[in-house]
């Protein structure tokens, strides 16, 4: 018995490279002053091709020198 040919393709992966950054942040520090802290921004086309659509709900997990973003698609 022949199977059918699957419409679905595999998820492609890529790779990005971004540079970690930096902002000012003064949250609950007792002498008021401002710390740097890392900062990083994701913002492209490519966010939304890989299922990250606006308002959707983002989870981040964190590990020591990684993250993972997943999102429920809709």
């Amino acid at each position: 018995m022949a199977k059918a040919k699957s419409t679905h393709t595999a998820p492609v992966c890529h790779t990005r490279q971004i540079k970690m950054g930096q902002m000012r942040y003064d949250y609950r520090r007792k002498d008021r002053s401002q710390a740097k802290v890392p900062w990083l921004r994701l913002q492209g086309h490519w966010l939304e091709r890989a299922g990250f659509a606006i308002d959707a709900p983002v989870t981040v997990r964190v590990m020591a020198g990684c993250l993972v973003l997943t999102t429920q698609e809709t």
